[in-house]
């Protein structure tokens, strides 16, 4: 959650968390402040690599292992030694993702947007552990390709070649016209009345200051009297927050008017998907619907991201 604080104590919490990921110390709740819960993971994570990295391989591309944890060389790997590694990896994908979907309210919090906040933010950890190992799998096919002789340059080559076979098959576009005619898909624009009540609205807010915009909002600001007890609550209330940049001092106010103009963007562009009955189903939701809501409502477009 986002916590809404004076410019003062945001711009100190903000030089701790700097300085302790500049000198690879570790960042406790307490020292990182305004970035309570993760709200700028993928700032600090960015910040992790360019300290880590300076000056060393592309950490943008998968790099191939060179031993395992064994210390066998990679390249003395068979065939059979790589399917073995292909389906460890592979369960471990499996079993990250089956905890990312089954995640379950906490009845410990009497609130109902409360066990959403708490339900959204362990989501989030999950997804991100699911990353690191389906970034893992890549690393063993990658590792593959370097054992088969493929190096860096013959291995842009291969994947340009089957980007250019996806992009000409239609795979990269929703609405791309396909080598299969008879697989062809028409899509016809048409508008639709969906309802939004004061929970959902919460809903959107909440998955967004949990997850979905951090990587460029560093910090949601009450503007007057807080209407509810998290900032998440305040939009649908008739309240607006300030939206401030994680970057620099650009900021933006969101109020009502502005989300709902923002959801029927979304919603015309790619969310009927989400409400065949008229009223959303928040079950398949994520953090980055939200994030594309809100940035329809303060910028008219995607703009982060």
């Amino acid at each position: 959650m986002i916590e809404y604080k004076d410019n003062e104590t945001y711009e100190k919490s903000k030089a701790k968390l700097f300085d302790a990921i500049t000198n690879h110390n570790s960042v406790s709740p307490d020292c990182i402040g305004i970035y309570a819960l993760r709200d700028n993971l993928n700032l600090a994570e960015n910040l992790l690599k360019q300290s880590m990295w300076a000056g060393a391989v592309n950490p943008i591309k998968p790099i191939p292992v060179v031993r395992d944890g064994n210390g066998t060389l990679i390249k003395s790997y068979s065939t059979s030694d790589f399917f073995t590694k292909l389906d460890e990896e592979l369960n471990e994908v499996k079993w990250d993702a089956i905890a990312m979907e089954e995640v379950e309210p906490d009845n410990y919090f009497s609130r109902k947007s409360d066990r959403l906040e708490d339900m959204e933010r362990r989501r989030q950890e999950w997804k991100l552990r699911l990353a690191e190992e389906i970034q893992d799998l890549i690393t063993v096919c990658t590792s593959w390709l370097d054992a088969l002789g493929f190096d860096e340059a013959a291995r842009d080559k291969i994947c340009a070649k089957v980007n250019e076979k996806n992009r000409k098959r239609g795979y990269h576009s929703s609405g791309g016209k396909s080598l299969n005619s008879e697989s062809e898909m028409f899509y016809i624009p048409v508008e639709r009345t969906v309802s939004l009540s004061v929970e959902d609205i919460d809903n959107i807010m909440t998955t967004a200051l949990v997850g979905g915009i951090n990587y460029w909002c560093g910090a949601a600001e009450v503007v007057g009297d807080c209407i509810g007890k998290y900032a998440s609550e305040q939009i649908a209330r008739g309240g607006t927050l300030v939206l401030h940049d994680a970057e620099s001092n650009d900021k933006w106010e969101l109020n009502r008017e502005k989300l709902l103009k923002g959801f029927k963007r979304w919603f015309d562009d790619d969310g009927a998907q989400f409400a065949p009955n008229g009223q959303i189903d928040w079950t398949s939701f994520d953090a980055n619907d939200a994030d594309c809501i809100i940035q329809y409502a303060l910028f008219g477009e995607i703009v982060f991201g």
